[in-house]
């Protein structure tokens, strides 16, 4: 059952989520061959700094266009990846839909799950879809501008070096920072997806009369108290780690830990709220 309510609950964000994804590899690849038509064929971009011919610039206009457009649909689809799945975790359980979804023989455990393996997937993929975009226009750029892009390529290696030197000057121990900094920020996304979720079930318990009220009124107060505390405890983690290595260590270990406690509170809150507090009457 659980794979069959995982399907279902892919699907029903696909509906919106996957045209949106194609459109956005489709303005790549129009993008793309503009790259290796201006570059290989029509040269419009060279003829636009020669002199301003009227097809020159309307192909450097329509670059640039492509190019704006392409930024603001990978910035719709992220937000429309947030806000389906916060719009699907209220729908499924605090509308009439919440009927169904508990007459499944699946527990709260299992409904809990797919919600957050199905946050977690979308977002994945809508990662992987905005690099490969990146690499489709950068594969256009390099067939129609062959040396500059050959030039931007050059410059990586320098660019990663910067970064290792900035590090190993900031550490004796890097992979262990790196190990630590990576653990934090997953403990740190776990935790920031499940508040969101946490926060639509804590509103709707207070305003059962509002719920999508309540809902909106939990993830803008949750929220912002939890952004005060986070804001305070990064001054505290940069005061700290001023003092002494060891010392930023041990409030950086300690911040995990708390964040971990965290990620099980609000789940168990979750849980305790959709199994004692739900009322859908």
């Amino acid at each position: 059952m659980f794979v069959k309510g995982m399907k279902y609950e892919i699907r029903s964000v696909a509906r919106i989520v996957l045209p949106m994804l194609i459109i956005f590899l489709c303005a790549s690849m129009i993008m793309s061959l503009g790259f290796m038509l201006d570059g290989r064929v029509f040269g419009f971009t060279d003829v636009a700094e020669d002199s301003e011919t009227v097809w020159a610039v309307l192909f450097t206009l329509a670059e640039a266009l492509v190019g704006i457009g392409l930024a603001l649909l990978m910035a719709a689809i992220n937000i429309a990846v947030y806000v389906l799945i916060i719009h699907r975790f209220y729908v499924s359980f605090f509308t009439d839909e919440g009927y169904l979804t508990f007459t499944l023989p699946l527990t709260v455990d299992c409904h809990l799950m797919i919600k957050i393996v199905s946050m977690f997937f979308w977002n994945i993929i809508s990662v992987l879809v905005t690099v490969l975009g990146g690499l489709i226009i950068f594969g256009g750029l390099y067939v129609g501008y062959t040396d500059e892009a050959k030039e931007i390529l050059s410059e990586l290696p320098y660019v990663f070096e910067l970064l290792w030197t900035g590090l190993l000057q900031t550490s004796d121990h890097i992979v262990a920072q790196i190990a630590v900094g990576v653990l934090a920020l997953l403990v740190t996304t776990v935790f920031q997806s499940l508040l969101i979720y946490f926060s639509i079930c804590l509103g709707c318990m207070l305003f059962k009369k509002h719920r999508l009220l309540g809902a909106i009124v939990g993830i803008f107060g949750v929220n912002s108290i939890y952004s005060f505390i986070s804001t305070m405890g990064s001054y505290l983690l940069t005061a700290f780690s001023l003092v002494s290595q060891v010392a930023y260590w041990v409030t950086l270990g300690f911040s995990i830990v708390l964040t971990a406690v965290g990620i099980a509170a609000v789940y168990i809150g979750m849980r305790y709220i959709l199994q004692k507090k739900l009322n859908l009457d």
